[in-house]
Formats: structure tokens, sequence, C-alpha cells
């Protein structure tokens, strides 16, 4: 039987995208890694499903989020325009105008009902 012995070279190609190992356990992200996945979690992908996805620990991804809205400051309403605030104000006038009616109908057939 002939054995055939091929050259045994390694290479390790490492993308920039890549998260790599130091020390042992801790890992460092890429500047770009950490916005793609920033990205992807703003789009409305779930954290776990991200994290999974991009291979970043959960935690990590969580910790960044968390930051990255922490940066962002709080979330200021929605301005509400002096029309709609009209409009809503009628919208209820109305509806508890149809509340009163139905309570009053209510009642008048109940009474008639248990007298």
């Amino acid at each position: 039987m002939i054995q055939q012995t091929l050259p045994t070279t390694t290479t390790t190609t490492t993308t920039t995208a890549q998260p790599q190992r130091i020390k042992g356990t801790r890992m460092i992200y890429p500047a770009e890694l950490k916005t793609l996945a920033l990205a992807q979690v703003a789009a409305g992908q779930s954290i776990a499903g991200t994290a999974r996805d991009l291979g970043i620990v959960e935690g990590t991804l969580g910790m960044w989020v968390a930051e990255a809205r922490k940066a962002a400051g709080p979330v200021a309403p929605a301005e509400v325009e002096p029309q709609d605030m009209a409009g809503l104000r009628a919208a209820l006038a109305r509806v508890t105008r149809e509340r009163d009616a139905l309570k009053a109908a209510l009642a008048s057939v109940t009474s008639v009902m248990g007298a």
C-alpha cells in the first residue's frame, strides 16, 4: 500500500468582522461587527437571534444595546398638533354621550324587566 502524505499547511484567514479570543476567555469584537449587530437589533431582530447569527455572546450584545440606548438619551414623546387634540376631544365627547345613552337605556330595560 502506498501512503501519500500531503504537506500540512494550515492557513487561517481572519476577516475583520470576526471576534478574536485573547487571554483565555476574553473576546475582542471588531467595531464593524458591533455596528452590524446594533443595526440588526435596531431593525427589529431579537438580541438572542442576532447574537446567535453573528457568533456574539448574548450578554455582550445586550450590554451593547443598553449602552447604545443610554447614549441615545430619552425618547421624546411625539408632538401632538392642536388640530389632532381638537379631533380627539370631539371623539371623546361623542363616545361619552353614547356611553351615557347606553347606560340610560340599560337602566330603563332592567327597571321594566325587574318590576
